[in-house]
């Protein structure tokens, strides 16, 4: 069940319209799903998936069904998708996590557009840094289609992702990222 409250306890317009409570409902493919948490003054989201590249992008996935409104069924003309590659290095995992939601934020809002899809290519973790301080590093493609007044429109605006309650913790089948966005 999808749930995201604002200090009613309902839930935002657009949340509600949401194709997340189709996806939040059970697992997606290859075990992943995603839903919104409850929350006085922010918007808070979980994300699950069997390894770490499929982590970052069902978290993608997540702020992209939040962030933009696509139409349902398809457009009438084709989307003009353009790809971007983004390289982020931290010194742990939350880190990471932060800086990916903040990337694919500020890249929505610095090219106005969507952002549809991404592709993680790798996410690598040092098992042994030795004697320097260990340096997490993400590979991705990121798919953006420009807004416009019929097919692509924003959705909630979100400010930035937090380091509030954010976790990424491996679970018995994989991995759990939670965070929480400033809208």
């Amino acid at each position: 069940m999808t749930r995201c409250a604002d200090r009613g306890g309902r839930l935002p317009p657009a949340v509600r319209r949401s194709r997340t409570a189709r996806r939040a409902s059970g697992p997606g493919r290859d075990g992943r799903r995603h839903n919104f948490l409850p929350h006085t003054a922010d918007v808070g989201l979980t994300a699950v998936a069997p390894d770490l590249p499929a982590l970052f992008e069902e978290s993608a996935l997540a702020l992209s069904e939040l962030t933009c409104r696509l139409p349902e069924g398809g457009s009438d003309h084709p989307l003009d998708v353009r790809e971007e590659s983004v390289e982020l290095v931290a010194r742990d995992l939350v880190s990471l996590a932060f800086l990916w939601l903040n990337e694919l934020i500020g890249l929505g809002e610095l090219r106005r557009a969507a952002m549809v899809g991404a592709t993680v290519e790798r996410v690598e973790v040092p098992s042994d840094a030795g004697d320097r301080p260990p340096e997490v590093r993400l590979l991705a493609r990121i798919r953006l289609v420009p807004f416009d007044d019929a097919a692509v429109r924003p959705g909630v605006p979100v400010k930035s992702a937090t380091f509030h309650r954010l976790a990424v913790t491996p679970t018995r089948d994989g991995w759990r990222l939670v965070g929480y966005l400033d809208v």
